[in-house]
């Protein structure tokens, strides 16, 4: 399974913003269901996705993609398995720095990318054959799991990466992100503690008629992606 950051990207300006999205997007995501029983959808790449309000003002930023797992280990019984959580970040392959910038370009999520950018990503090895707990295991939402797989991290100079940078953001989707970041912005600007870069009302509002009343929920699954 491989998890590439594909927004923001690498080497580029963006104008500042109280909200930044910042995206991901997971190839062969169905292996997730195996340490998690969630619902996933069918589309691949499946897109997750955060807002930070830390890239507001304008400078140099640095984002680092921290993976963490969980994996089944062989119980001192030798019968049945237990979960251990696990973290590994290669810091090499997964960093993008980019700036936020007064005449900074705006926020597009389905801009092209182009053949010289890099895109930052991880890869896990995630077996296809369940075995049972040595006892059972409460996931996020009150889930229970009695079973898990076997996880390992792919280093990044021995991974074959599919062009990841080929994932493309499509409109639905760049829709649904846009128009939380619109809701959030707007719910912020509203308050009593408003940020010093809030947009015009008139902006907020065009970017919402654009961005439309799409909505998405992602669910992370076997892993948490720390920013």
């Amino acid at each position: 399974m491989e998890v590439d950051l594909v927004f923001p990207q690498d080497g580029q300006s963006y104008a500042p913003t109280p909200y930044m999205p910042v995206v991901f997007a997971l190839r062969n995501h169905k292996l997730a269901q195996y340490t998690d029983p969630a619902n996933w959808t069918n589309n691949d790449p499946y897109f997750v996705y955060t807002l930070h309000d830390q890239f507001a003002q304008p400078g140099l930023y640095n984002i680092n993609l921290d993976l963490w797992w969980y994996r089944c280990q062989l119980s001192a019984e030798g019968e049945f398995y237990r979960y251990k959580a696990e973290t590994h970040c290669d810091c090499q392959g997964a960093s993008v720095v980019f700036s936020t910038k007064k005449d900074g370009k705006a926020i597009d999520l389905t801009a092209p990318v182009g053949e010289q950018y890099a895109c930052s990503g991880q890869a896990l090895i995630v077996d296809d054959h369940p075995r049972p707990l040595n006892k059972t295991f409460p996931w996020q939402e009150g889930k229970i799991s009695n079973q898990c797989v076997g996880v390992s991290y792919i280093a990044a100079e021995n991974f074959n990466w599919t062009r990841p940078c080929t994932v493309k953001i499509d409109v639905t989707t760049a829709a649904a992100i846009m128009a939380d970041v619109v809701n959030v912005t707007s719910t912020t600007c509203a308050g009593p503690n408003q940020p010093s870069n809030c947009p015009p009302k008139s902006a907020a509002y065009l970017l919402a008629a654009v961005a439309g009343p799409a909505c998405v929920a992602a669910a992370v699954g076997l892993f948490q992606l720390l920013v």
